[in-house]
């Protein structure tokens, strides 16, 4: 083989694991992103406790999924206030404010 076809045939070895890396790195950040905006629970999560179990892992991360839980049933009955800003461009940021006692 020539040597200018081993050159070739390694720079296409590198660039396809760089496209299989990017994709998987975009992939992941894209699963991440949606779960962390959208705070839903993964699916995985809402298939009963089977899979509960093999994602939680230990149990030190099953009772703070639990811990979470909780705080998230307390904040959702505290009182807050609706807060939209508008950005110059256009985007729209809606929080709920709620004030700290005392």
């Amino acid at each position: 083989m020539e040597k200018s076809t081993k050159r070739w045939i390694a720079a296409g070895t590198v660039l396809a694991g760089a496209a299989a890396a990017g994709a998987a790195a975009h992939v992941m950040t894209k699963y991440l992103m949606d779960m962390a905006l959208d705070r839903h629970k993964p699916k995985g999560l809402m298939k009963g406790e089977k899979a509960r179990q093999k994602i939680r892992g230990t149990s030190y991360q099953e009772a703070f999924l639990e811990d979470v839980e909780i705080a998230s049933e307390k904040l959702k009955n505290t009182d807050t206030t609706r807060v939209e800003i508008v950005s110059r461009d256009g985007l729209k940021l809606v929080g709920h404010l709620r004030r700290a006692e005392g």
